[in-house]
């Protein structure tokens, strides 16, 4: 119940805070942008809380329950009137194409988190295929701040390092499991809520460029299902296969927006992207809501000369306070709204930006300079061009096959457009060349979660020029058209993942995972094998003495610092004459024996049962106390 007044508070305290600060939000804007201000404030309070207390705690998050109520319902109190007042039926008629979308889309986020997140069954817990290492990580990051501790937020797969990625999203989980929430219905919920917020605001956004319902539907529709011409290869391997179309599209064997060694790469937002990056299922709604703002600030530049109105600062200083609090829920999402602003800046140079870029910079310097350590800087922000375009032989092929018919007719489609539009579009243009001249990371895919910004503003500049073409009759059937062939790929993807739900934790790793949270001191150290879905640290949130490769060296560290700490464990493992030595200097508590260790660390078992303390077996999983030289 606690958990259910905490969601249902903080929706109410963020349209609260909507109608005092945006009076001109209609409903769905309310409705929405209080759904994403209702994710990051509280989230916010709630992190800075537990942050000065060193752990999450019970009372304190009752206590903020209590006072988010009270100042929703006073936000609220005159809104609530006007609604009650106002005609249902009409409010339906005018929000039916919102209406629409949410019964098109939602059904779809609700399998894949209902089915495929942490979801419990007799043999195990199960996650969808693209959650399959992310989503572990997330875990791992919630349950360390629940039973960890994990104050300041450390990097518990490299324990000596700070938390330099974006945990925000995974302390919101965080905060139901405290309420006693399952892992099943903590991140299937909180995952339902950011996607609603999500589809909401892209709508909103979409619709205050294109001043239309139908356009920012079709904006919508173009954008969450995303994808190229992959379709194109799903027709030809049937063509050249033995099978009818019917059963190759019931046995189809690959994601057609996700296959490197066919040149695609342009995976599917929503089961590639939202589905198992959560910070980016946070961080995009909230972008949304800060482009809005912008977009109509941009808006108002061009249908006025006055360059004095303080209601355009009002508004950017708002949206940069917003900016400001973004990078602890999505790094990425930070730099596309610092690029776009920056883009627009130099197509319309206004004193009022640095009213947005003071609050933007000042409150996110905190949380980069945080993320210090050893992170390798240079790995950051390299010059690649052509992005990921060196799987494929040709340029042009790779650019059409990963981004369809929404790359071609952008340009017939920016005739039709207003002039505001035309240039707010050309900020997600100049966004989309950065991302093909530089890789922003070590791992040259994450170069996708600012891309996915410019098929934003691509898809809506479309839907505009759509929107206008459906208003003949004689063309809607073409507008349907291109629309199918424009989402394809993206539903054809979407379809292959419902069917793929795999076990990532078994009935003997979720006791060894329960035993390592309940049984095992808050800050102990364990000794692990590398590999993501360990049960002590993902079920127990404990710290590890060294975990996954994929995720240390997507986050900036060099592969030779950790093939050299991963050789350092295998001599533990192994029980030679430096042992016990390392497991002192490093000052391990436990060390975990199951399948893995055994098979990839070559685990001698035999040595720990000799010298240190068994406190837990199973039919596969030992975990032994290490017992200290007196």
């Amino acid at each position: 119940m606690e958990g259910i007044l905490y969601l249902i508070g903080s929706v109410l305290f963020g349209m609260g805070l909507i109608r005092k600060i945006f009076p001109f939000a209609d409903g769905p804007e309310t409705l929405f942008w209080g759904m994403a201000l209702g994710i990051q404030i509280p989230t916010w309070l709630a992190y800075l809380i537990s942050r000065s207390l060193y752990e999450v705690n019970f009372s304190a998050l009752i206590i903020l329950t209590i006072t988010i109520w009270v100042f929703a319902l006073f936000l609220l109190r005159s809104y609530l009137r006007e609604v009650l007042s106002n005609d249902l039926s009409e409010s339906l008629r005018d929000n039916k194409y919102l209406i629409l979308l949410l019964a098109l889309i939602m059904p779809v986020f609700y399998f894949f988190f209902n089915a495929g997140m942490f979801r419990s069954e007799a043999d195990g817990l199960y996650l969808t295929a693209t959650s399959w290492y992310d989503m572990a990580l997330h875990l791992a990051i919630s349950n360390s701040f629940v039973y960890g501790q994990n104050f300041p937020p450390q990097y518990m797969v490299m324990p000596d390092e700070p938390m330099r990625y974006p945990f925000l999203p995974d302390f919101h989980a965080a905060i139901f499991l405290k309420f006693g929430w399952g892992l099943w219905s903590t991140f299937a919920v909180t995952s339902l809520w950011a996607a609603v917020a999500l589809v909401g605001t892209f709508y909103c956004f979409a619709r205050r460029l294109a001043n239309t319902n139908s356009s920012a539907f079709i904006a919508a529709l173009i954008f969450l299902f995303s994808g190229g011409f992959g379709f194109l290869l799903f027709l030809s391997d049937w063509y050249s296969g033995d099978k009818s179309f019917i059963t190759h599209y019931f046995e189809m064997k690959e994601n057609y927006t996700d296959m490197l060694s066919r040149g695609v790469k342009f995976v599917s937002l929503i089961t590639s992207g939202l589905i198992p990056q959560r910070a980016m299922l946070y961080g995009m709604p909230i972008t949304f809501f800060i482009l809005s703002l912008i977009a109509i600030v941009w808006k108002n530049w061009w249908e006025s000369d006055d360059k004095s109105r303080w209601d355009n600062s009002q508004i950017l200083f708002a949206a940069g306070i917003l900016t400001g609090l973004l990078p602890l829920f999505h790094v990425h999402s930070y730099m596309s709204v610092g690029l776009i602003s920056g883009f627009l800046f130099l197509i319309r140079p206004r004193f009022e930006w640095v009213i947005f870029w003071l609050p933007a910079v000042l409150l996110a310097l905190p949380q980069i300079i945080s993320s210090g350590g050893n992170l390798t800087t240079s790995e950051f922000l390299q010059i690649q061009l052509g992005w990921m375009s060196h799987s494929g032989d040709n340029f042009l092929v790779f650019m059409l096959l990963n981004f369809g018919l929404p790359l071609i007719i952008i340009v017939p489609a920016l005739f039709y457009v207003p002039r505001y539009v035309q240039t707010f579009y050309v900020a997600f243009a100049a966004l989309m060349i950065f991302c093909f001249i530089f890789r922003i990371s070590p791992n040259d895919f994450d170069n996708i979660k600012l891309i996915y910004y410019w098929y934003a503003g691509n898809a809506v500049v479309i839907a505009v020029w759509l929107g206008q073409l459906a208003a003949s009759p004689k063309l809607r059937v073409l507008v349907v058209l291109i629309v199918l062939v424009c989402t394809a790929s993206g539903i054809l993807a979407t379809i292959r993942e419902t069917r793929l739900i795999y076990r990532i934790y078994s009935p003997d790793e979720i006791e060894a995972g329960i035993f390592s949270r309940d049984q095992t001191e808050p800050h102990a150290l364990f000794l692990t094998g590398q590999y993501h879905n360990q049960p002590a640290l993902g079920l127990a949130g404990k710290r590890i003495v060294l975990g996954y490769d994929f995720w240390i060296l997507s986050h900036g560290y060099k592969r030779e610092m950790y093939d050299m700490m991963k050789e350092e464990v295998r001599q533990i493992y192994l029980g030679n004459a430096t042992t016990e030595n390392m497991l002192e200097s490093k000052k391990i508590d436990y060390v975990y024996i199951g399948e893995n260790e055994r098979k990839e660390s070559k685990a001698n078992e035999r040595y720990f049962n000799d010298r240190h303390i068994l406190v837990f077996k199973n039919a596969s999983i030992s975990i032994y106390k290490v017992k200290r030289a007196p």
